[in-house]
């Protein structure tokens, strides 16, 4: 089941949540609103992330952490469903605060090397 309906957050369904026309931006301004920062202050991309980071709920995040594991069931896969502003902040704050090599992989052309 999970080869033909993986459990993925796009970029294009993260703008459709945001509302937002900066594609690079849109997913965290729109986690950062949801987890209550002040929409109302003008922020750096390193202060919006500090502000947002400070506001998470720091165990609720991680508790979406299966997810991103590849080791979830159907039941948290359907909490994510159901929560998807949350999901996306989990999501977020999982970019913002994991190592970047563990994130994303070196991909070279040819594996052997």
């Amino acid at each position: 089941m999970r080869e033909k309906y993986p459990v993925t957050l796009t970029a294009d369904a993260a703008l459709l949540l945001a509302k937002m026309k900066d594609a690079d931006l849109a997913p965290l301004e729109a986690a950062a609103e949801d987890a209550g920062v002040d929409p109302a202050h003008y922020y750096t991309t390193h202060t919006l992330c500090d502000a947002f980071l400070a506001k998470c709920d720091q165990a609720r995040m991680q508790s979406f952490a299966p997810l991103f594991e590849g080791s979830a069931d159907a039941a948290r896969a359907a909490l994510a469903a159901l929560l998807p502003n949350t999901f996306l902040q989990a999501l977020v704050w999982r970019t913002l605060t994991t190592p970047e090599a563990e994130l994303l992989p070196e991909v070279t052309e040819h594996e052997s090397v």
